[in-house]
């Protein structure tokens, strides 16, 4: 092995190191409201890389994430505040439901490209937008649903729930 190749496997290693390590790192070296902030950005990069899956690299322009997205949350806050669900069931609920949205408006966009798959999904988007403001026996309207969240995980006598920016880090890092 070359003294390049040596010096390139230790700068991966070291690399593959430190990334490993900077999840645990930063709640200890930060205050909570920066752990919470690198939560939110985590969170949001996953939205930005189905627009990026889908556009960058199919070259689909499609507004649907966002009704997907909204759908799954939708699933989740009713499971939580009408039906009495704990989290995971809830969860559950959101995913399920997301995943409906996408079945529906994936028989409608299947078939249709460029110009014509960005309207439908903008389409449905909008249907989606009005009906969560109209229905606020359900969804709250423009305030949308106010709820306890309950705990993710409980072990004996300790409860760890996603209201903690440094669980929300922890999960979503």
């Amino acid at each position: 092995m070359t003294g390049r190749a040596i010096i390139e496997r230790t700068l991966l290693g070291a690399f593959a190191v430190f990334m490993l390590a900077v999840p645990w790192l930063i709640p200890s070296l930060v205050n909570s409201f920066w752990v919470s902030l690198i939560a939110e950005i985590l969170i949001w990069s996953l939205f930005a890389a189905s627009v990026n899956l889908l556009y960058g690299y199919i070259g689909l322009l499609s507004f649907g994430q966002a009704l997907y997205f909204g759908f799954g949350m939708y699933g989740v806050a009713i499971g939580i505040d009408q039906l009495g669900l704990g989290f995971w069931p809830a969860f559950g609920l959101g995913v399920v439901a997301s995943t409906a949205m996408a079945f529906v408006t994936g028989i409608f966009a299947v078939r249709l490209t460029w110009h014509y798959f960005a309207i439908i999904t903008v389409v449905f988007s909008l249907i989606f937008y009005f009906l969560a403001v109209t229905q606020k026996w359900l969804t709250g309207g423009d305030d949308g649903i106010n709820f306890s969240l309950p705990p993710t995980f409980s072990f004996g006598g300790t409860q760890i729930s996603f209201t903690s920016g440094t669980f929300q880090y922890s999960a979503c890092g």
